[in-house]
């Protein structure tokens, strides 16, 4: 199991449930994480509107953000629909219950950046930023002398055989024919 899973897992009420727990065994928890699964695949799914940026990267430890995760969810967050009322109260059609899987998916994404950003820092930020005007000079040059290396190579082919190069939309039986005289004339 991943870092990722293992940590976004805890935004399912299912997960901070259980027969041992104070809270009991859940009634809903495969069809939970099958609906929300079908519904976040793409990047128009209904919940994108939930996520936003906290304003902060906290570099925070993988284990930490697990813990903080779980506990929002347990505890019901900002909104207090803790895991027991998401289990009671499982109705997609509910605005209250659907803004609740918001606020935890949205949570989760937000604790998972920060954890990446952890290991992006513990590693010694080895991926630099370029800033946009670098990289279009570099790809532009790069296009350019692309380019002129490709006209380069058809100015050589017509001064080696003193004929124009044939038009790209010409049929290859008039190139095959051309070439034929252009045997003939030798």
């Amino acid at each position: 199991m991943t870092m990722t899973h293992y940590t976004d897992d805890l935004a399912v009420f299912g997960h901070v449930m259980g027969s041992a727990t104070d809270w009991g065994s859940e009634v809903h928890h495969s069809d939970y994480e099958h609906y929300v699964n079908a519904h976040t695949s793409t990047y128009s799914s209904e919940f994108r509107a939930f996520l936003t940026f906290d304003g902060d990267l906290y570099p925070r430890d993988p284990y930490d953000a697990a813990l903080l995760l779980a506990f929002d969810t347990t505890s019901g967050g900002v909104t207090g629909r803790n895991a027991t009322w998401m289990d009671k109260h499982y109705d997609w059609s509910s605005s209250e219950f659907r803004s609740r899987v918001g606020e935890s998916i949205n949570l989760a994404v937000n604790y998972l950046a920060d954890a990446l950003h952890g290991f992006w820092l513990a590693a010694g930020q080895p991926i630099p930023e370029f800033q946009m005007p670098y990289v279009a000079f570099v790809l532009s040059i790069t296009t350019l002398l692309i380019a002129r290396h490709s006209n380069r190579g058809k100015q050589e082919a017509v001064i080696a055989t003193g004929t124009s190069l044939p038009a790209a939309n010409t049929s290859p039986l008039r190139l095959a024919s051309s070439r034929s005289n252009l045997l003939l004339e030798d």
